[in-house]
């Protein structure tokens, strides 16, 4: 045995003993073989060469086994096996070390005792009711997962969570032979993916604030262009106002009838410009603060947007041709009539303003009897095609506008106004080839539209209530 052992050679013995005790002392040392005198030469060839065969054979098994064993003792999974009936076979340093059992004391016991899996999450008010995935992998003969948020139940009675499987184990006939279980500690993975969600969360905050601060930035930049522009619209007026009054209260007396009557005339265009653009200013805020309010009544249609365009044809002048036409089988319906002026008005000041002198606008009605529609058309510079998706939105202006003055609050307002009709709004548009905007209103409140509370406004037009022929 020591020359076997010392220098892995295999033996043979070649002896004329053959009585028990030999063959007793002979056999404690595993020899290869065992060759009796007399012998022939044949003979003691295949011997030798039957032992070395299964000297290189078990040799070989000795290697794998160890390196195995090798694997088994370095990886830092925790691995486990038992046998068929769940008794501990065998673990390995990370199991040892994850279960607190040494392989010494684990030998024998049962699988779930050493290795206990519980639900983490209902373990303190249940702590027995994890299905145990190596009784699984036996009882079902299939590969058996742990599930998400497991713990394993530590023999001094801590946890630790815990992932992976347990497969069952055949022999080669087929026939059930055990369970290996793989364990893996995933307290690190937990804290990295904690780490990671800690890490996304503050990424997150972070393009938060960058798109807080961008809204801000582009905020504090519209309302300065806001501000600006409101004070040069301002501005306006009031120089006309300023210069008429001078000529009038220097020169009264030396004007004809005429001119006093076209400088009066200047104040009041004047006058009417700055009216509109408080009332623009207050009711966006009213949109802004959500307490702009729809209050129908009944209104006489065509009448109304004759007035409309008598308005704003003594607020352009001779600058621009103003055009209406009227058709359909109903004249009145029940709309907001303040709204409505809003809505008609900006749209047609709008369509004014964004035209050549010499232009001309048009403002069509159409009433069916279930909707009043509305159509303003103009031949101005119209709107980028990259841009109309934007034209609703607060203080945006087209970037084609050039000098022409405008507080970019108008037609989001409109799009308000049309809202707490019900109604629908539409905007076509080619750059330099003109706009136009279509309004479609329901005549009349329908039972599942929701009642509005009159807001504060200012009183009607009296001439809106008269039917002119």
């Amino acid at each position: 045995a020591n020359i076997r052992d010392r220098f892995q050679l295999p033996v043979i013995y070649l002896t004329a003993h053959s009585d028990r005790a030999t063959l007793d002392r002979a056999r404690v040392t595993a020899p290869f073989g065992y060759i009796l005198k007399p012998f022939n030469e044949q003979d003691l060839r295949i011997a030798i060469d039957m032992a070395l065969f299964k000297s290189q054979a078990e040799r070989n098994l000795t290697d794998q086994a160890a390196f195995m064993g090798a694997v088994l003792r370095s990886t830092d999974d925790a691995i486990a096996t038992a046998d068929a009936n769940g008794a501990i076979t065998y673990l390995n340093p990370a199991a040892e070390a994850l279960t607190g059992w040494s392989l010494a004391e684990a030998l024998g016991r049962a699988i779930r005792e050493v290795a206990t899996i519980a639900d983490e999450d209902a373990f303190d008010t249940a702590p027995d009711t994890a299905e145990h995935p190596a009784e699984v992998a036996l009882r079902d003969r299939r590969v058996a997962y742990l599930g998400d948020r497991k713990v394993l139940v530590r023999r001094d009675g801590s946890r630790v969570p815990v992932g992976d499987s347990a497969s069952p184990m055949f022999a080669t006939d087929g026939s059930l032979e055990g369970v290996v279980m793989v364990l893996w500690d995933t307290r690190d993975r937990r804290a990295a993916e904690q780490l990671e969600r800690e890490v996304e969360e503050r990424q997150q905050v972070e393009a938060d604030l960058q798109d807080i601060l961008k809204a801000e930035r582009q905020l504090n930049e519209q309302k300065s262009r806001f501000i600006s522009t409101v004070s040069h619209d301002y501005r306006t007026p009031l120089t006309s106002i300023r210069t008429a009054t001078a000529l009038l209260s220097q020169f009264g007396s030396q004007l004809s009838e005429t001119q006093r009557r076209t400088y009066l005339s200047r104040i009041q265009v004047a006058v009417q410009q700055m009216t509109q653009l408080i009332d623009e200013v207050l009711t966006f805020e009213r949109v802004e603060a959500g307490r702009l309010a729809c209050d129908p009544r009944e209104l006489d249609i065509e009448a109304f947007c004759c007035r409309i365009l008598d308005d704003m044809q003594l607020l352009v002048g001779e600058r621009h041709a103003l055009s209406f036409a009227f058709q359909g089988t109903c004249s009145t319906a029940r709309l907001d009539e303040q709204l409505l002026r809003f809505i008609l008005s900006n749209l047609i000041g709008n369509a004014v303003k964004y035209s050549p002198a010499g232009g001309t606008v048009s403002l069509q009605a159409i009433c069916d009897g279930t909707t009043a529609t509305f159509v303003v058309c103009d031949e101005g510079i119209g709107i980028p095609a990259s841009e109309l998706g934007k034209v609703f939105e607060s203080f945006f202006r087209g970037s084609n506008v050039g000098a022409v003055g405008g507080t970019g609050m108008g037609l989001n307002i409109v799009r308000k106004c049309v809202e707490l009709h019900h109604g629908k709004l539409d905007l076509d548009s080619v750059e330099k080839k003109g706009t136009t905007v279509t309004v479609s209103l329901p005549v009349s409140p329908t039972e599942a539209e929701p009642k509005y509370e009159a807001n504060p406004r200012d009183e009607a037009d009296p001439r809106d209530n008269e039917r002119e022929g």
